[in-house]
């Protein structure tokens, strides 16, 4: 619009109103004198009479960074309150002369349903509306490309296009495209470390906006909701107005003021649950899992403080990459069986707290960390376990009547060493191909099992295939890093299901992989660990290797199948 203005082609020209700008104002000629001197324009009102006589184009920006005064503890008449606070919107679209465009521009779930934003914004039937959804890897490919970014997008990249945006905004992917940075590197390939720095700087940016606090109390209060939101089924909410505010409060000690509320209605990583409720609910379970490691990391530093209370009736565990950031986080504490002993003892006082519990049993297993005391963990849900073939004894660990959504048992794990299971559901069992294959004595016969992964219809289907050895790892290796789920994949883990034979050729696949781009490694923080991170970019390469290894023709597959 501007280029085709000051190229003569038409006598519209667009003002960008950018509403963060005017705080309380009502009065549409007040805005654009305001804005005019905002920028430096020296005469105010003639940018009223241009826009009166249809000259004017108006871009109206950020409807959901607008409140109005004294709305502290009116949770209950949200609906009016910003109804009040959108009149400038709408008397700038009502007296839009009917032959000049608008855009108005803002997050939808600010509202709590599309009824209440037609009406707040006095929208017209002849409004066409535009959702911008959730990137598909091949479009952050393209979207990254144009903004001059060029490389392995890993797969943690988040895919909410807001996200992403600020991300490739901030500099940091044109940093690690780049490659000049080895430490900006391993901030962008660990998604850990990459989610961790997105929630801080969307937490910044929030606060910019003048709500009186800053961007690490941004970020304290979604992890009190976070940690709020595990008592649901969800894990992701719903939250209602007052827990939200009860979370402000929590944290800065003082009821939310106007901005403050205006913050509470717009935080980040937050959308609409029921509209007729006005509760609200998180958005991506990876924005949710990064914010739920925070008040346990508080608990960890003081087991003894009120912070136990906080995880009262908890019904979702924290996932991978909570735990990953704890462990990155850890060192602050330290970890150690001396502090993790007893953190478990004293969730243990309390039934509520068994999700707790399971949470401080994760942590000191990824951390190598002998279980030294009795844990029995009844009817609770574990999304993802993982047993290593290590001396690390977890015999005084048992399940009983639990849920796993994925349980993996690596080859070479001693049955002594390993906890036990009573009338368990186990839905995927890795590491192992069948009932006549598990440890003896681990399981009892009340478990049940969905499947297995190392059965002849996953894994063993492609050792099965015509193929050379090295080819056949090779589909293997590429079907855990890219096909199943999670941001990345443990070293040992991508030897699970194969015979002694194909584990010799994991590290040369791995190798391999790594110099045509396909992933890239990083150690946990501390430890002497490798993790492997799928390149995102990749994923229709490896789709036809996958699924059509004979005739793909790729260059991977022969170079593979030279490997001895």
């Amino acid at each position: 619009m501007r280029v085709a203005y000051l190229k003569n082609k038409t006598v519209k020209f667009p003002i960008y109103i950018n509403l963060r700008d005017h705080f309380g104002q009502t009065n549409p000629a007040e805005v654009l004198e305001r804005h005019a001197r905002n920028i430096g324009f020296p005469y105010p009102s003639h940018l009223v009479r241009a826009w009166r006589a249809g000259y004017v184009i108006l871009l109206i920006d950020g409807f959901d960074e607008l409140t109005t005064l004294g709305i502290q503890g009116l949770w209950k008449r949200l609906h009016e309150v910003r109804y009040r606070a959108m009149e400038v919107v709408r008397r700038l679209i009502s007296e839009q002369p009917s032959d000049a465009g608008v855009i108005v521009a803002g997050r939808a779930h600010f509202f709590d349903s599309e009824r209440e934003r037609t009406k707040a914004l006095g929208l017209k039937p002849s409004f066409i509306e535009l959702k911008l959804n959730e990137f598909n890897d091949e479009q952050i490919q393209r979207y990254l490309t144009k903004r001059g970014l060029k490389g392995s997008i890993p797969k943690w990249v988040p895919s909410r296009p807001l996200l992403v945006g600020y991300l490739a905004a901030s500099g940091v992917l044109k940093e690690v495209f780049s490659n000049e940075n080895p430490e900006r590197e391993n901030l962008t390939v660990d998604p850990a470390r990459g989610w961790d720095y997105i929630v801080d700087r969307v937490c910044e940016r929030e606060a910019a906006i003048e709500a009186g606090i800053d961007g690490p109390t941004v970020r304290r209060i979604l992890e009190r909701l976070a940690t709020l939101a595990r008592q649901s089924q969800s894990g992701l909410g719903p939250l209602s107005p007052d827990k939200i505010s009860s979370a402000f409060v929590e944290i800065c000690g003082y009821q939310p003021d106007d901005k403050g509320s205006l913050l509470l209605q717009r935080l980040p990583g937050l959308g609409t649950d029921r509209a007729e409720e006005g509760t609200r609910i998180f958005l991506d379970e990876d924005f949710a899992d990064v914010c739920r490691a925070g008040d346990l990391l508080q608990y960890l530093s003081n087991p003894f403080s009120d912070a136990l209370d906080l995880f009262r009736g908890a019904d979702r565990s924290i996932g991978g990459l909570a735990v990953e950031i704890i462990l990155s986080k850890a060192q602050q504490i330290p970890l150690s069986s001396g502090k993790m002993v007893p953190a478990i003892r004293k969730a243990m006082e309390i039934e509520e707290f068994s999700a707790l519990v399971l949470d401080l049993v994760r942590i000191s297993m990824e951390c190598d960390l002998d279980i030294n005391v009795p844990v029995e963990l009844k009817d609770v849900f574990v999304p993802f376990l993982e047993l290593p073939a290590d001396k690390r004894n977890y015999s005084n660990l048992s399940f009983s009547e639990c849920l796993f959504s994925h349980l993996a048992i690596d080859h070479g794990a001693l049955s002594a060493n390993l906890p036990k299971f009573r009338a368990c559901y186990i839905d995927e069992l890795d590491g192992r191909s069948s009932t006549n294959d598990l440890p003896a004595g681990v399981f009892d016969k009340d478990c049940e099992f969905g499947r297995f992964s190392d059965s002849p219809d996953t894994t063993n289907a492609i050792s099965a295939m015509d193929l050379p050895l090295g080819t056949r790892v090779l589909l293997t290796v590429l079907k855990k890093l890219f096909a199943q789920s999670g941001s990345g994949r443990k070293e040992n883990a991508l030897q699970r299901g194969l015979d002694h034979h194909s584990r010799r050729l994991v590290g040369a696949v791995l190798h391999l992989l790594q110099s045509e781009g396909f992933i890239s490694p990083y150690k946990r923080g501390g430890m002497d660990m490798t993790i492997w991170v799928p390149n995102r970019s990749m994923m229709q390469r490896v789709q036809k290797l996958i699924t059509a290894p004979r005739t793909c023709s790729d260059a991977l597959v022969q170079k593979a199948a030279a490997l001895e």
